[in-house]
């Protein structure tokens, strides 16, 4: 992180370029937002079509997961699904952050999702979370190791949730900055280094593509495996 603008308050608060980031992101969500539901058309235009698809795919997916009392936390799996792909494709920007490159940001997501909806269960009291832990019918001997290790898994949920964005976003950002500079290096009058930096380049438009799909498709594993977690919470006890 890099920053931008040293506010005085409560200490050292900077404005650095990751929240610089996220908040353009958030004003072009929003703009977005606003002008489909403004100018909302009965032969959708392209941005609506889209708009209109992504709806329907997290509906499905909620169905799929959830069935239709799990309706209700729609707005939620929308926005979070919306604002990762829209942060992850934001990242590839020229002279912009990839937010989700940061792991302190995923980890905050993925770790408020999950322990959100295990309140959420709680509270609710429809499941016994504690005896998940132990499965049934296990001898009372083992049951003391069993349970460590399932509490160990279930901990580890939400970790894997968070470095799994993390890990790959970053590395496809490191190997777009990588070949860049490697690329650059090779401008050159001479005809066989120019020659070299247009093949390298070529391959970076190639990868940039590839990159893109990698981000999408990250934003759409990160939403699943949040419904798969959601689910679990709410019916744990089946």
């Amino acid at each position: 992180m890099l920053p931008l603008v040293h506010l005085p308050f409560f200490g050292d608060i900077s404005l650095t370029n990751v929240t610089f980031s996220a908040f353009l992101v958030f004003l072009f969500t929003l703009s977005f937002s606003v002008s489909l539901l403004w100018k909302r058309r009965v032969v959708p235009s392209l941005p609506q079509i889209l708009a209109e698809n992504i709806y329907e795919a997290c509906v499905t997916l909620i169905g799929s997961s959830l069935g239709k009392r799990g309706m209700v936390y729609f707005p939620y799996i929308f926005t979070l699904h919306i604002g990762i792909t829209l942060t992850n494709l934001f990242g590839s920007v020229p002279y912009t952050s990839a937010v989700t490159a940061q792991f302190i940001i995923t980890a905050g997501i993925g770790f408020s999702s999950f322990f959100g909806f295990m309140i959420l269960s709680w509270v609710s009291g429809k499941v016994y979370i504690a005896g998940s832990f132990l499965p049934s019918g296990a001898p009372l001997w083992i049951s003391p190791l069993l349970v460590v290790i399932e509490f160990v898994s279930f901990m580890f949920r939400p970790i894997s949730l968070s470095v799994r964005l993390f890990a790959n976003i970053m590395a496809g950002h490191a190997l777009l900055i990588i070949i860049n500079a490697f690329g650059y290096k090779f401008l050159n009058p001479c005809m066989m280094k120019w020659f070299a930096s247009l093949a390298i380049y070529t391959m970076l438009f190639f990868i940039i593509i590839i990159e893109t799909g990698v981000q999408v498709i990250q934003a759409y594993v990160f939403t699943l495996l949040t419904c798969s977690y959601l689910t679990n919470a709410l019916y744990i006890d089946h």
